[in-house]
């Protein structure tokens, strides 16, 4: 056939060949997708793995492999001394509930979870206030902040015996473009 110009062209120099749309579509056979299984294995979705900048983003991922024990101790009963992610190194203090094995036990899941070799070690004094009591503070101000809020202030006079016992974000909805929640 003629070579063509484009697409338009494509078909209409009288040859049968037309465009690919005029074939009909087979689809495979479940046989044949079970046989090609059989032969090179299931389908598998590439493995993603997580970048670590902060002792934070360990934290995290912690819950994200959903390592609760590892999570909590974490949160709760170590002091960050140093952390530098692009060395691959945290320094912790292990406070009095802390496993010993603790830093073992995180170099070596860390390790699995980034394809990165990491050191943990154990720091005899300690360094930063745990995460979780950073968090308890920061809890505790937003709720004076709150308290101190003209209509807060106006429902509690109202209701005297009314206490605030939690402060949820609103939920955001998909289309909501305002600062407000």
């Amino acid at each position: 056939p003629p070579p063509v110009d484009s697409l338009d062209d494509y078909g209409q120099s009288g040859d049968q060949s037309g465009p690919a749309e005029d074939l009909p579509f087979v689809p495979p056979e479940d046989d044949d997708m079970a046989e090609a299984e059989a032969e090179i294995g299931p389908a598998r979705a590439p493995q993603i793995i997580p970048v670590v900048r902060s002792f934070q983003d360990v934290v995290d991922l912690a819950g994200v492999r959903r390592d609760v024990k590892l999570k909590v101790h974490l949160e709760e009963h170590v002091s960050l001394v140093r952390f530098d992610a692009s060395q691959g190194l945290i320094d912790l203090h292990l406070l009095a509930q802390a496993p010993k094995e603790i830093g073992n036990d995180l170099r070596v899941k860390l390790s699995n979870w980034t394809q990165k070799r990491w050191m943990v070690a154990l720091a005899p004094r300690p360094g930063e206030p745990t995460i979780g009591s950073v968090q308890r503070e920061q809890a505790a101000r937003e709720l004076e902040q709150l308290k101190s809020h003209p209509a807060i202030v106006e429902v509690l006079r109202q209701l005297p015996n009314a206490k605030i016992v939690a402060i949820k974000p609103l939920p955001k909805t998909r289309n909501d473009d305002s600062a407000a929640g």
